[in-house]
């Protein structure tokens, strides 16, 4: 259980009309666009210009290694500012050095992640440089039940380039900085982190925890401005209002806050009402007045359930029937635009489809957005796809990576499962047909840290350990047939017509 601060507030409730103190916006300076590029590992000198965001494959380099991406580019920077590098995706390893200063390292393909900068960004001309490994596993004898890095169906999947059971299992590699590169600047205080969990009671009074981490260059006290505003709305609907003062010390600074109960609008998938958002602006001032940092992200109230024994869903407390899909956007997600991923959307509801499953991977952020907007459910997987290296680092890591996972998309109400694993060895008993080596313990360690810290989220969402095997059963493919599948299908329907609600 996690220990925060507790806080005193003021609250302020005005007719939501246009804000007449537009937000706080901290500037931003993106490093987007043309890197130079050299590929370490190749056997011949290569280098190139490569575009970012984007996977080296998109853009014509066909490679697995180290590449060493450097990047030119002027800023003015102010003295009384602090400058927080970002990285949105790197694919799979990133070590990053400023004006020739190492900053730190960051492994995983998905997670965004930052570097404070305000000490070793130069007033004028920087350079930036980060080395990004991105290795294709050995093709040796069972290599795919102990693959190293951990990125699900983007380096071993059946619809991946070169297929998922041949010497050429890893073609195309993912590898690049394939997420957006910026630098930030705030005040002496920076709102790192924000998680809203949602709560919903019976008779559909809501009200929600806040979980602020603030980070402070020096000891001092803060005031918290809060709004909480329908997204979408006639003019008629409540803007809600908070105001909080706090003493701060320098650095890691953890709050948690509860925001009033009421009646209010509920998020809903599409097929059973409106999927209804709020604009959550947060921003925090220094003693003198001035806005040190702001930040602003759509919110939901929802709630999810899933009961065991009943073999059922639940959404707000009503039953609800699953009608869902795999996805799998594109092998190198730099090429997906908030576009693509919203059509893919709009096709899957076009097609009667409520519910999709990011099957073994992490999608682009434009991806989970589109999901909330759109009101479809998600279904979440951590990027574990079958084997993988049986140590007890590799674990570890895994670990690391889900907690990165829940914490980036803790506030996207569309998200209603964690899964951790999917099909891992010492469940999916058809591997010992396919590896001489098969142990039917193998990473069970794997597994079970996964899912401790998908857990540890603690956020009203269903977690699964891992998706089974005996849960696919590929009617009319691998087994079964096809009037099987009708059989299941009407039956489900049938048993879940009923569970329509009133959404009054």
């Amino acid at each position: 259980m996690r220990a925060f601060a507790s806080l005193s507030f003021v609250l302020i409730l005005t007719a939501c009309v246009s804000d007449p103190n537009p937000a706080y916006l901290p500037e931003s300076y993106s490093l987007n666009g043309q890197w130079n590029v050299e590929f370490l590992d190749s056997e011949k000198p290569m280098e190139a210009s490569i575009k970012v965001p984007s996977n080296w494959y998109s853009q014509g380099v066909e490679y697995s290694g180290r590449a060493l991406y450097k990047k030119s580019f002027t800023l003015d920077a102010a003295p009384e500012k602090r400058y927080w590098l970002n990285f949105d995706a790197v694919d799979y390893q990133a070590d990053v050095a400023l004006n020739n200063v190492p900053l730190g390292s960051h492994t995983g393909y998905f997670g965004a992640f930052e570097f404070e900068v305000t000490s070793h960004l130069l007033s004028g001309a920087n350079q930036l440089a980060v080395i990004v490994t991105s290795e294709d596993d050995p093709k040796v004898k069972d290599w795919s039940l102990n693959k190293k890095e951990l990125k699900g169906v983007l380096n071993h999947h059946d619809t991946r380039p070169g297929g998922a059971w041949s010497d050429r299992g890893q073609d195309a590699n993912s590898g690049g900085i394939w997420g957006d590169v910026f630098i930030e600047s705030t005040g002496s205080i920076a709102i790192k982190q924000a998680h809203f969990l949602p709560e919903l009671r019976e008779d559909n009074q809501t009200s929600a925890r806040l979980e602020l981490q603030l980070d402070s260059a020096v000891n001092e006290s803060a005031t918290i401005n809060i709004s909480l505003a329908p997204a979408t709305n006639d003019g008629r609907e409540v803007r809600e209002s908070y105001t909080i003062s706090t003493d701060l010390t320098a650095g890691t600074n953890s709050f948690q806050w509860s925001l009033p109960t009421m009646k209010r609008a509920l998020w809903w998938p599409y097929d059973w009402g409106t999927p209804t958002l709020y604009d959550l602006s947060i921003e925090v001032m220094t003693p003198d007045g001035e806005v040190s940092h702001q930040t602003s992200q759509q919110v939901g109230f929802r709630s999810f359930k899933y009961s065991e024994s009943e073999k059922q869903f639940y959404v707000n407390h009503q039953k609800y029937f699953v009608r869902g899909t795999n996805y799998i956007a594109s092998q190198w997600l730099g090429e997906m635009s908030e576009q693509d991923y919203r059509q893919d959307l709009e096709l899957m509801k076009a097609a009667n489809i409520n519910s999709v499953r990011v099957h073994a991977h992490v999608a682009g952020k434009s991806f989970y957005q589109m999901a909330d907007q759109l009101g479809l459910i998600v279904w979440q997987d951590f990027p574990l796809q079958w084997g993988y290296d049986n140590s007890v680092s590799t674990a570890a890591e895994a670990g690391k990576q889900a907690r990165e996972m829940t914490n980036q998309l803790f506030n996207h109400p569309s998200i209603a499962f964690w899964s951790g694993h999917n099909e891992p060895p010492w469940d999916a008993t058809w591997m010992q047909y396919k590896y001489p080596s098969y142990d039917k313990n193998h990473n069970q360690l794997l597994t079970q840290t996964v899912f401790e810290a998908l857990n540890e989220a603690e956020d009203g969402r269903v977690v699964r350990e891992a998706s089974y095997t005996y849960e696919h059963p590929w009617f009319g493919w691998y087994s079964g047939t096809i009037k099987t599948i009708e059989t299941f299908r009407v039956r489900r329907l049938s048993a879940n017509l009923a569970h329509r609600p009133s959404l009054n």
